[in-house]
């Protein structure tokens, strides 16, 4: 609403909305399936993650023949350099959280086995893309737990790693809520 009433119209919403959630999903598939493909290559799920990461990576040009084609359309293309930099924003994001995902579990290391970094953070982001896509789980709650679970023996068990990777959740909903919070307090001083 706040963008409508500073002169955006639907269409640009619309290419807006779907930027932003495919962008999330491909850019997550791509970079995670790569990694858990190059980590677990030799096992089914690590062969699903690779075919994902490519569908993934293969989805990032088709996203801006579709957004140009079938929701913008006529004068409002977007440009290739802007979508470029968006496709570089949603990595320095997802590289941000899956930074943060690491330093969540690091403060459990017994819990997590012996997972490098890399790999750790492969699984995160793999795991969110494939929750993303769960549209009968919103936000991937559930999915994004039980397929991290599942690509991390844990000497915790199964349970115990699905319930601790669901805790993450909790951190990302008080730094949600910190932010909107410094944001309000900023905004009443302006």
């Amino acid at each position: 609403m706040d963008y409508r009433a500073q002169g955006v119209d639907a269409r640009q919403l619309s290419a807006f909305v779907f930027l932003e959630n495919a962008l999330a999903a491909s850019i997550t598939l791509a970079v995670g399936g790569a990694i858990v493909f190059a980590t677990r290559g030799d096992n089914t799920l690590g062969t699903i993650a690779g075919l994902a990461g490519l569908a993934g990576a293969i989805g990032l040009p088709v996203l801006l023949v579709v957004i140009n084609t079938r929701v913008l359309g006529g004068e409002n293309r977007l440009a290739t350099a802007a979508y470029l930099q968006s496709i570089v924003l949603v990595l320095v994001f997802w590289a941000g959280a899956a930074v943060a995902f690491l330093l969540y579990l690091n403060a459990f290391p017994e819990s997590t086995g012996p997972y490098s970094s890399i790999e750790m953070a492969g699984i995160y982001l793999f795991s969110w893309g494939v929750g993303f896509l769960a549209i009968f789980a919103p936000q991937g709650i559930g999915v994004f737990e039980l397929v991290a679970s599942e690509l991390m023996a844990s000497p915790i068990g199964f349970m115990g790693l699905a319930a601790l990777i669901a805790g993450f959740r909790v951190v990302v909903l008080f730094a949600d809520i910190a932010v909107w919070l410094i944001f309000q307090v900023m905004s009443r001083r302006a």
